[in-house]
């Protein structure tokens, strides 16, 4: 069965006919020059068109001077006749762009875009560097009010931010560093936990000589123990290990403040045994062991509380302790989910993690 083509006239008018249902214009066309620039034709096409429309009773007749007037009779109501909610936003702060973070923490952002994106959020990453600084405390609130959001998702920040954060009332949850106090919700890795399972294991292989370098941001150089050394001493403890500052020592936070400490520390009796808190300071580790004639797993067992592809292309591969960040971002997602609607959470939610156990260590050598 065939149809008769459309004139032009017919084509233009069923364009504005689609238009006005559609609720583009509230109450009256514009005029004919407008609409003639708009759809492209000729004042003399958009007159029959605009005929045709009052023929079929979906504008008013034309009066001379004012605009063509919309039949509201003709058009059915928006639905709803009231602004449609736009999709809840959520906020990351972190102290670096996606690109500068480390893998693991780029991949836990990108999975918490994935998941925000398919239910509907709309995700937008703001790096703050100064989010795990107290100096940083200060430009916050400006930086919440240029940036609004539904909810705001923060990466370990320094508890003078988080107090800056809670003050300006946003609805805040915050990821990574759990031993920070003040910062709740919080969903994250458990420092505590991670040391505990790689310190079990080296335990069970015999070490007693075992080290923990944690990272400089937990673990600066101070006078009073740091919560590091409180938490290193009191895992030590069940073990009958020995604790001083030898087993978890303090440095600055650059390369050579932590060259200087490995030099300390192999300068009388070297550990048998180190964990490192971050997967950056592998290389540093296994070149001074290079230097020093010594090797791991024979002299020194390695295990690291973080996770990344460099420490599989280590010969031999670098124990690990590995945590799911596909599970991290469900939780994540979970707890904006009950502040948008207002529920509880809880303090501090762990996610569970497992040591990855590879040639990096071995049975300690009898003294």
């Amino acid at each position: 069965m065939s149809f008769p083509k459309q004139t032009l006239p017919e084509a233009v008018c069923q364009q504005l006919r689609e238009a006005i249902l559609a609720h583009r214009w509230r109450t009256s066309l514009p005029g004919i020059r407008v609409l003639c620039e708009e759809i492209q034709v000729s004042r003399q096409t958009m007159m029959f068109a605009l005929r045709l429309l009052e023929g079929e009773g979906v504008i008013l007749p034309a009066v001379h001077g004012r605009p063509r007037m919309i039949n509201q009779a003709m058009v059915a109501p928006a639905e709803p006749n009231i602004q449609k909610k736009s999709e809840p936003v959520i906020v990351l702060i972190a102290w670096q762009k996606e690109t500068e973070l480390s893998e693991t923490d780029a991949e836990l952002c990108s999975h918490i875009k994935k998941l925000a994106e398919s239910e509907g959020f709309r995700y937008r990453h703001l790096a703050y560097r100064y989010i795990m600084r107290a100096m940083g405390a200060k430009k916050l609130a400006y930086l919440v009010k240029q940036n609004p959001a539904d909810v705001y998702v923060v990466m370990s920040a320094h508890k003078q931010c988080a107090s800056a954060l809670r003050r300006t009332g946003v609805p805040l949850i915050y990821i990574g560093g759990e031993q920070v106090k003040g910062c709740v919700p919080r969903i994250s890795y458990s420092l505590n936990q991670m040391c505990d399972l790689a310190i079990k294991r080296l335990v069970a292989l015999k070490h007693k000589r075992i080290t923990v370098m944690l990272p400089e941001g937990i673990n600066l150089a101070s006078r009073k123990a740091s919560a590091g050394e409180q938490m290193v001493e009191r895992l030590f403890q069940p073990y009958n290990l020995p604790f001083s500052t030898y087993n978890c020592p303090r440095w600055g936070k650059t390369k050579d403040d932590f060259n200087e400490a490995l030099e300390n520390l192999f300068s009388l009796t070297p550990p048998t045994a180190l964990i490192l808190g971050d997967v950056k300071h592998v290389t540093r580790v296994v070149c001074f062991l290079m230097r020093r004639k010594l090797s791991y797993p024979e002299d020194v067992s390695i295990i690291v509380l973080d996770e990344a592809k460099e420490l599989l292309e280590c010969h031999p591969v670098i124990s690990h302790i590995k945590g799911s960040n596909r599970l991290f971002a469900r939780l994540v997602l979970k707890s904006v989910r009950r502040k948008l609607t207002h529920q509880d959470d809880q303090d501090l939610e762990v996610v569970p993690t497992h040591l990855v156990e590879t040639g990096s260590i071995t049975e300690a050598k009898a003294n």
